[in-house]
């Protein structure tokens, strides 16, 4: 368990403050990874500081690799030897190395093991936040279409309970976005990834992790059919 009135004591004595304490405290071990940090308005008061300051002392550190902060379930301390694979591999891979080609492929190793993660770890609010999804796809304009996709792609990484799982799809949605064409879904897609996005959510809600993974795997090759092969009918 974290003393926290240490860290305090600590972070008042360094130049860079409470973010650069936080930071050595991660690495070194003295705050355990995996390690669910207090509310913000807890553990501002047990470090004496303002919510202001903790909140941006926070997002240093998320933008490192450091922590996961998701809405609803606070923030996560996240392995130290991973820091900087996130937004730094990002930006360190030109357009060149993130060919729409590369991106799939990543995605059809990546996503299909994800989903059986997802199909035995799911809690009955992820399940509920995925139909979510799906029914607001099917409320949507083409052009809107993208984005959601995005969303049910990323609600099935955070399905899993693991924040690396997380982070890792969205860094390959970043990578997609950037690797494709602008425009929107045509109807025929839509209808098509709906379809698709219903038969992930079903296997994931059955609890049966191969039709998951085969589900996702179907998914991903028939959008690289559609991406790279410009296969619409």
């Amino acid at each position: 368990m974290t003393d926290w009135a240490k860290v305090q004591s600590e972070s008042t004595q360094v130049p860079d403050g409470l973010s650069a304490t936080l930071e050595r405290l991660i690495r070194d071990g003295n705050i355990s990874h995996g390690e669910k940090l207090p509310a913000e308005r807890d553990l501002a008061l047990m470090l004496g500081v303002s919510r202001t300051s903790l909140r941006d002392s926070l997002r240093q550190l998320e933008l490192k690799g450091m922590v996961d902060r998701r809405p609803g379930r606070g923030t996560v301390v996240l392995n130290p030897a991973f820091a900087g694979v996130g937004p730094d591999l990002l930006s360190k891979l030109d357009r060149s190395e993130r060919d729409i080609r590369e991106v799939m492929d990543l995605r059809a190793v990546i996503e299909p093991p994800i989903t059986a993660r997802a199909a035995r770890r799911a809690t009955a609010r992820d399940i509920r936040e995925l139909h979510a999804i799906v029914e607001k796809m099917e409320r949507s304009s083409p052009d809107q279409a993208p984005e959601i996709d995005i969303l049910f792609h990323q609600q099935i990484a955070r399905a899993t309970h693991n924040p690396l799982l997380g982070q890792l799809v969205e860094f390959a949605s970043d990578w997609i976005n950037e690797s494709r064409p602008a425009a929107g879904f045509s109807d025929q897609r839509m209808k098509r990834s709906i379809a698709a996005h219903r038969r992930i959510v079903e296997a994931i809600e059955s609890r049966d992790p191969e039709s998951a993974r085969q589900a996702m795997a179907d998914h991903i090759e028939r959008v690289i059919d559609l991406v790279i092969g410009g296969n619409d009918e």
